[in-house]
């Protein structure tokens, strides 16, 4: 029971800690380029909000995950969380569900954000929790500091950094933009 209770105290506070990571390192520039750099200069120049939203090149794929090394280093980021776990319950089993939902979380991030950027009819891409993720996250192509949450929006609704789409057609707008600019060039 204490692993299932750490496990849903840890997935909650991950969409936390998404949020920071999301806008302090990887949509401001700090002293620590290479967040900025791979998620702001590259993911978001790649990826619009118009058609070019969905992957176009598939060269481009590498721009769609994190490097290897980033799930260690994050859940490591956060062992002092994950002793505290243990250190109040006194029982591994905290630990362990600590660490299987920030491992959990970190993998719906990257399978979620893979598979918004590269739709193939996948049964899920159905659901409505995904329809919810994946127009919640292409809106944040348009407005890069809202909608900073990918998996489960909590911290963008506390936080109220969450925009609903403003328009039917805004993606549309967008499209017919990236077209003439297209046909000027």
């Amino acid at each position: 029971m204490i692993a299932v209770a750490a496990f849903i105290v840890f997935f909650v506070y991950c969409s936390f800690f998404e949020w920071v990571l999301h806008r302090q390192l990887m949509h401001t520039e700090t002293f620590f380029r290479y967040p900025y750099r791979a998620h702001q200069e590259e993911h978001h120049t790649i990826f619009k909000a118009d058609s070019t939203y969905f992957i176009q090149n598939e060269a481009d794929r590498e721009h769609l995950t994190f490097a290897w090394w980033n799930a260690p280093v994050l859940i490591t980021l956060n062992a002092p969380l994950v002793w505290g776990a243990y250190y109040v319950t006194g029982t591994w089993s905290a630990v362990a569900g600590a660490v299987a939902a920030m491992a959990s979380y970190y993998a719906l991030y990257e399978y979620l954000h893979l598979c918004m950027h590269t739709p193939s009819g996948r049964w899920f891409e159905k659901t409505s929790f995904f329809q919810f993720v994946q127009m919640h996250h292409r809106v944040h192509h348009v407005y890069y500091k809202k909608n900073l949450n990918v998996v489960v929006p909590i911290a963008d609704f506390l936080f109220r950094t969450r925009v609903a789409l403003p328009s039917p057609d805004l993606f549309e707008k967008l499209e017919e933009v990236r077209l003439k600019k297209l046909e000027v060039a």
